[in-house]
């Protein structure tokens, strides 16, 4: 699948700064938009309601990312 990697190949900066982002809008399941930037990781959005279409965000990981969530 086009851009899709294993997890443990994200940019740790990357996880980081989305996992703050998740933290400041409380304790559930968010999905963040994230882009690299010549200047590091940018927030785009934090989304409180997100997706998970099958053989989209389970592109990599399959049904292993459902048993983590």
């Amino acid at each position: 699948m086009r851009g899709s990697i294993e997890l443990d190949q994200v940019p740790r900066e990357l996880l980081e700064h989305a996992v703050k982002a998740a933290n400041l809008i409380g304790n559930s399941l968010y999905g963040v938009d994230m882009k690299m930037t010549d200047k590091g990781s940018v927030v785009i959005e934090v989304n409180d309601n997100p997706n998970g279409d099958q053989n989209i965000e389970d592109g990599v990981s399959g049904d292993q990312l459902y048993q983590q969530i």
